[in-house]
């Protein structure tokens, strides 16, 4: 069994809902946990199951794979597309790989990233406040205020995280045209329809008659205090539970725990150094896809 195709980020562009409708293709095998990150071994989480060896990736996220039924097999961890050792690394281990990457307003990644590490725990964002944790960015490069035994701690340099013309730019280089499909999150949702079938197109697989691209995951939060702090005890000792029952548990309290939630406003004058911070980046983004993103400016 090869590992044959991957999406990749960057985060909070859709992955999800993406990963969800391809598991539901009865000629792919999907990855199970979502997101493996065994390929990019420069952003490590620290987890002490972290599949080491390329035996272990396989029979950890993939023991469901059957040969006479599944034409295709495939994972998807955004993480990869920032990472500068995943892409070499997945193409050292499958030259055909195809890569299916996305694409998105940095400033729509970084804030919603920002919220939802503040709503998965404390070990992944301890500075609520989005402004601030921007503003840490350089304390945070000498090993100061990052969370207690935080989690990737390399999502935080929110900066990089957001940096899609660089990232863009590597990966072109690195993936033959054909192997490379690219998805704008703005196509995603003005036709769904469309992006699905390309997408498809892609792949090489049929399509999928009464069966979409589930919803693009909405803004949430916490409803209060006590159901945040539930959850981190929940997951700070879920390593005593045996892996499927663990994610379920914490799927669960997290779905009973968030309520819907507006986007947090950040002031005008952040905003537009934000959009100083990345204008250059948005600009090699649309030179490389060849499209006119500066309406992201």
């Amino acid at each position: 069994m090869k590992v044959n195709f991957f999406l990749i980020g960057p985060p909070r562009c859709a992955s999800t809902s993406l990963a969800k409708y391809l598991s539901m293709h009865p000629d792919v095998c999907f990855g199970n946990p979502k997101e493996p990150t065994y390929f990019c071994t420069d952003t490590p989480a620290g987890y002490k199951n972290e599949p080491k060896t390329i035996e272990e990736y396989h029979s950890a996220y993939f023991s469901h794979y059957r040969p006479q039924e599944h034409k295709l097999v495939g994972e998807a961890t955004p993480l990869y597309l920032m990472s500068e050792c995943a892409v070499p690394s997945i193409l050292e281990y499958n030259p055909e790989a195809k890569f299916i990457a996305l694409a998105r307003n940095p400033i729509d990644i970084v804030t919603s990233m920002h919220a939802a590490r503040v709503r998965v725990g404390l070990r992944h964002e301890n500075i609520s406040d989005f402004e601030e944790a921007w503003n840490a960015q350089e304390d945070r490069k000498r090993g100061d205020r990052l969370p207690k035994k935080v989690i990737r701690g390399a999502v935080l340099q929110y900066r990089k995280l957001g940096s899609l013309g660089t990232q863009f730019d590597r990966l072109i280089k690195q993936v033959p045209p054909d192997n490379l499909h690219v998805i704008v999150y703005d196509d995603l949702r003005e036709d769904m329809e469309k992006t699905q079938k390309m997408l498809l197109r892609f792949l090489g697989l049929s399509e999928l008659a009464g069966t979409s691209v589930p919803h693009l995951e909405r803004n949430s939060e916490w409803r209060n205090e006590i159901a945040r702090r539930f959850f981190e005890f929940a997951k700070e000792n879920a390593h005593r539970f045996p892996i499927r029952p663990k994610i379920g548990l914490l799927n669960a309290i997290r779905r009973f725990g968030v309520k819907p939630a507006n986007r947090k406003e950040i002031r005008p004058e952040f905003r537009a150094q934000l959009r100083e911070e990345f204008a250059g980046e948005i600009s090699l983004l649309s030179k490389l896809l060849n499209r006119d993103f500066s309406h992201w400016q």
